[in-house]
């Protein structure tokens, strides 16, 4: 398969059978999911978190899966949620965007459509960098509808097949610039004060899944606790 191209041009990846098998297991057991998920997603099938987050792992879990066209969801972005609500969704994946546009969309909306998102179990948000104020906007927008708080940002790359880790609830305020210039990580008391910034964690991967996660520099180094890769 092809990585997406987040940080890089985009490469071939190798993904063997045994890759592929050991992955789909660790996306189960993170998300809980079995017999009785329902997956809603729009997401093209050339894209890892598509094809094997939304439907190969649909079909190992034993669950029901609803698909539409990518194109569908650009044209009416709330179409997505009215599916969730109609097909009692449980599990749905999407980037960042999709949180930030659905909720857009949803508001401009006149009348807005009724749905009821209580059935919603874990929504990944990944494939791009994460954002704590759409994810609080989409709460926001659709707290009347009954949706929990089931956003979970979510960490893969197509090198290890798609999925390392998620569930993630923290956030941290750290320095901006020197995040930028000099690839620290520099914590900050007040969120509020200048050249504060918020970022968004993933979670963490579990050792006994046979993961393990070391960031290093560009010679394959392990860096220190604070550093960026």
């Amino acid at each position: 398969q092809y990585t997406s191209g987040s940080t890089s041009e985009p490469k071939g990846v190798v993904i063997s059978h045994r890759n592929l098998a050991h992955n789909l297991k660790i996306i189960v057991h993170n998300l809980q999911a079995s017999t009785s998920t329902i997956v809603v997603s729009w997401l093209p099938l050339y894209h890892d978190m598509g094809l094997i987050g939304s439907y190969l792992g649909c079909l190992f879990c034993g669950g029901s899966g609803f698909y539409l066209s990518p194109l569908s969801f650009i044209r009416n972005p709330v179409l997505w949620v009215e599916l969730i609500s109609r097909h009692r969704g449980t599990h749905m994946q999407a980037p960042n965007f999709a949180y930030a546009l659905v909720a857009r969309k949803y508001l401009a909306r006149r009348p807005a459509p009724t749905l009821d998102l209580s059935c919603v179990q874990h929504m990944i948000n990944a494939a791009e960098p994460v954002h704590e104020l759409d994810i609080e906007r989409f709460y926001a927008v659709f707290e009347a509808s009954g949706l929990p708080r089931r956003v979970f940002p979510t960490y893969g790359l197509a090198e290890h097949t798609v999925f390392v880790c998620s569930n993630g609830r923290q956030v941290l305020t750290v320095d901006k610039s020197l995040l930028e210039r000099e690839r620290k990580v520099v914590l900050l008391q007040d969120s509020e004060a200048a050249g504060a910034m918020r970022v968004v964690g993933c979670g963490f991967p579990g050792e006994a899944e046979g993961v393990e996660v070391e960031i290093v520099n560009e010679e394959g180094v392990a860096l220190g606790q604070g550093r960026v890769g």
